[in-house]
């Protein structure tokens, strides 16, 4: 591809420089992926208030102006790299993107204000690019107003919009929007504007993170209000499984686990196990340990979790939970961890240092999702040798080959409920009990290539057709 073809990414999050879940990763290690394919890529960011730490961010463009009714009316640009590559980051800086240090508020209305002003913004900035873009990759709902906004300005680049999750759309009412973008058309009666909506509608192709969330969320149950609008587009609706970072995610290499291993010699896999529990306070012994590393969201079924453990007491295991989220479910695993302290530790943080102890020391690493767009911790876990247990929907689906297949990789169970996940671990510590089967089941999940070069491909694949 040549400079004219670049790609530029806009995105609310970009890992390491600013995180809070799976679409600063993706945001983080794709465009890698797509650099080592030959393709020029640069990433759009707001300059939020705790990233201004970068000392290599350096003013690049100042004043723009916006086309707003709001003060005021210009916005700057600062440039960065990506850690380790020559991919630049241009980071926007406005008193309504970046006065404030969190990235996602409790007030929807803020969020909504502070991403309809980062993407009027970054509209502009591409706008004002000597060399345009050959594709605008968008992602999620933060950055969807960008098909409509080139659109109003006559602005004849394509893009595509990944879904990472449906669930967040951002809604906001046509008054407040306009109040920004002054000439943003009404699409609906109902006094609001769906940003994700809105996205859909216009972009010329629309992703999503795994092939069988494309087909979910052409559902009812699975579309949450949007499933009618994406039938419209399924013609151009693809589903690409997410990658994640094999340089990172490597046991062999990792600095932050006990003892390095690989598929070779998974003995010293059993030290991480060990070590882990001394750490935790749990007996060092022969028990598989459990593992959950996830935020704590209804999504993510860990009340599931939360009710079935204690149903299952009287087997040999130990458990340790780390994640944040809901009181009510954090609350839960703490009195679960004050109940049974020889048998579980739950971990109320957020510790990336733990979670790759995590990964090492987990002998099943389970993710009970409700739904699940692709999720990447039962790629790392299968990385790690620790095999996975999960809800058979979305990505989980897709990368889970189920026991007792002769190629399985995983256990999945299908219907959201405790005694579905209750069946299922049982099912899964009857068969680490068979050690030899055990091992085999680990190697298989370790030789699976979750690496991002074959989503790259498919991505560069949709780039080639829009630039034709």
């Amino acid at each position: 591809m040549t400079i004219k073809q670049r790609v530029i990414f806009v995105a609310a999050e970009c890992s390491p420089l600013v995180k809070v879940g799976g679409l600063a990763d993706v945001v983080g290690s794709l465009p890698l992926a797509l650099r080592k394919n030959g393709i020029e890529i640069e990433i759009i960011l707001p300059y939020y208030k705790q990233i201004k730490k970068i000392k290599t961010a350096k003013l690049w463009r100042k004043n723009i102006s916006l086309n707003t009714k709001i003060k005021p009316n210009k916005f700057s640009v600062y440039q960065t790299f990506l850690p380790n590559s020559n991919i630049k980051i241009h980071l926007i800086k406005h008193p309504q993107i970046s006065s404030v240090g969190q990235i996602y508020f409790d007030k929807p209305n803020l969020n909504q204000q502070r991403f309809a002003v980062f993407s009027l913004a970054a509209a502009t900035l591409i706008n004002k690019l000597k060399t345009k873009p050959g594709v605008v990759h968008l992602h999620d709902w933060h950055s969807a107003l960008i098909p409509t906004l080139f659109e109003l300005e006559q602005i004849s680049i394509p893009t595509i919009l990944t879904i990472h999750n449906l669930s967040s759309q951002g809604v906001w009412s046509i008054k407040k929007v306009r109040k920004i973008i002054p000439n943003f058309p009404i699409s609906n009666s109902r006094g609001s504007i769906n940003f994700l909506a809105e996205g859909i509608k216009k972009a010329n192709i629309i992703t999503t993170v795994s092939p069988s969330y494309a087909k979910e969320i052409l559902t009812p149950k699975y579309g949450f209000g949007l499933d009618k609008i994406l039938k419209r587009r399924k013609n151009n609706l693809y589903g690409i499984i997410n990658g994640i970072d094999y340089q990172y995610f490597n046991p062999v290499t990792d600095n932050k686990i006990f003892n390095n291993y690989s598929i070779n010699n998974l003995n010293k896999k059993q030290t991480n196990t060990l070590l882990l529990k001394r750490e935790l306070g749990l007996q060092e012994n022969s028990a598989p340990l459990l593992g959950v590393v996830s935020r704590l969201f209804p999504q993510k079924g860990l009340d599931l979790l939360a009710e079935t453990l204690p149903q299952i007491i009287k087997y040999d295991w130990q458990f340790v939970l780390l994640g944040t989220g809901q009181k009510n479910l954090e609350n839960k695993f703490k009195k679960l961890a004050k109940s049974y302290p020889q048998k579980i530790k739950a971990i109320i943080d957020f510790d990336p240092a733990l979670a790759q102890k995590i990964y090492a020391g987990s002998d099943i690493f389970i993710i009970p999702s409700r739904f699940e767009p692709c999720g990447l911790t039962q790629m790392i876990a299968m990385r790690y040798g620790a095999v996975p247990l999960a809800r058979a929907t979305g990505g989980l689906k897709d990368t889970i080959v189920p026991h007792p297949a002769k190629n399985s990789t995983g256990f999945l169970f299908h219907k959201p409920s405790s005694t579905a996940l209750r069946l299922a671990i049982v099912k899964s510590l009857k068969v680490f009990n068979n050690k030899t089967n055990w091992r085999n089941l680990q190697k298989r999940a370790m030789q699976q290539d979750f690496s991002w070069n074959k989503p790259a491909q498919s991505y560069i694949k949709l780039y080639k057709q829009l630039i034709k």
